[in-house]
């Protein structure tokens, strides 16, 4: 939960997923506060910006070797299998693909790392990645180094910018865009799909199938 989730949508959710464990907001800040202690900038920009907590929680509360996520506004259209490994033999991680960059950084951002360099057309809303390829010092300098304002300012697109740089330097795959991809205004391009990311400008779309 980002904090969002009403009463009855807590309902709702435990009745479709009853062997699912829901995290509330208020548990999540409890077992991050820890967790999160030695790095102060990450946490200072998890209390005000959610997309956050897609780069914190997800793999510093779980102890497995792959962290896997799904966000919440991807829709399965068929029945699939083989998402996500069960091995780490199966490499470094697998993002989706997106029609376009959708980043927000410039190059003196990532110094003295070196060259600004990113995964193209990186999409974090379905991924799998090693956690022994997430590098979290990184992940706070460059917290550090945009500063509140900034972070604030690019939104949702901080947070991806964040995983296209984890991902190229663990060198990552991308999934299949013919089948997994970011909505398109097509109807006709996004059957096509097996699973399909209505990410904010096509979010209306979403909603409109579902009712």
């Amino acid at each position: 939960d980002d904090g969002s989730l009403t009463p009855a949508s807590i309902e709702m959710l435990a009745a479709a997923f009853p062997d699912s464990i829901l995290v509330l907001r208020s548990a999540a800040d409890a077992q991050m506060a820890d967790a999160l202690a030695q790095f102060p900038h990450m946490a200072q920009a998890r209390s005000h910006l959610p997309h956050v907590i897609k780069l914190c929680d997800v793999a510093l509360t779980h102890p497995e070797a792959i962290v896997r996520y799904v966000d919440t506004d991807v829709l399965f259209q068929r029945r699939f299998r083989g998402l996500f490994p069960a091995s780490v033999q199966s490499g470094s991680g697998a993002f989706m693909m997106d029609s376009e960059n959708s980043f927000g950084a410039h190059p003196g951002d990532y110094w003295p790392f070196g060259p600004l360099r990113l995964a193209r057309r990186l999409n974090s809303g379905l991924f799998w990645i090693r956690r022994d390829q997430i590098d979290y010092e990184r992940m706070e300098y460059l917290f550090k180094r945009w500063g509140p304002g900034r972070i604030r300012k690019y939104h949702g697109w901080f947070e991806q910018t964040v995983w296209a740089d984890q991902a190229w330097r663990s060198r990552c795959s991308m999934f299949d865009p013919a089948q997994l991809g970011t909505a398109s205004q097509s109807q006709s391009e996004n059957s096509k799909l097996i699973g399909v990311h209505f990410v904010t400008p096509t979010r209306s779309m979403l909603k409109g199938l579902l009712d």
